[in-house]
């Protein structure tokens, strides 16, 4: 039997970061083009109508997911970057907030080759707006 209906804010709320976190994980264990929002909302207990009031489609589960670990990143490099390094620490450590971040690296690989060509425009937009953070980061 599946999940009791969310009906709290709260409720809504908790929902949707465990939809998150779920699509992480198995996104870590399987391919993009291997995953449905179906064994996505079977891992969670919930139907895929209840899965579809939150994302409309795999596309855009993923791409607020990039927003995510986008900003996550962001947020990581300018902790880590306050202070003027040199050319060679930086590199260090920009390639320690990446190896720590696996999600992050997936996630980017499928930027250009499934999201920009399936989202459509609008979405993409504001993704890109979304994560402006990272880039001037």
């Amino acid at each position: 039997m599946g999940k009791k209906r969310a009906r709290s804010q709260e409720e809504l709320n908790q929902r949707y970061e465990d939809i998150l976190i779920a699509a992480s994980e198995l996104f870590m264990e399987n391919n993009y083009e291997d995953l449905s929002l179906t064994n996505i909302a079977k891992s969670l207990g919930l139907s895929r109508p209840a899965l579809y009031s939150y994302f409309h489609s795999k596309e855009a589960l993923f791409l607020k997911l990039s927003e995510k670990e986008y900003l996550a990143v962001a947020q990581e490099m300018r902790d880590k970057f306050s202070q003027k390094i040199g050319v060679k620490e930086f590199c260090k450590q920009l390639m320690t907030i990446f190896l720590d971040r696996p999600l992050f690296l997936k996630l980017l690989s499928l930027h250009q080759s499934v999201m920009e060509t399936k989202v459509g425009f609008e979405h993409m937009k504001e993704f890109k707006t979304a994560t402006v953070p990272f880039f001037r980061t």
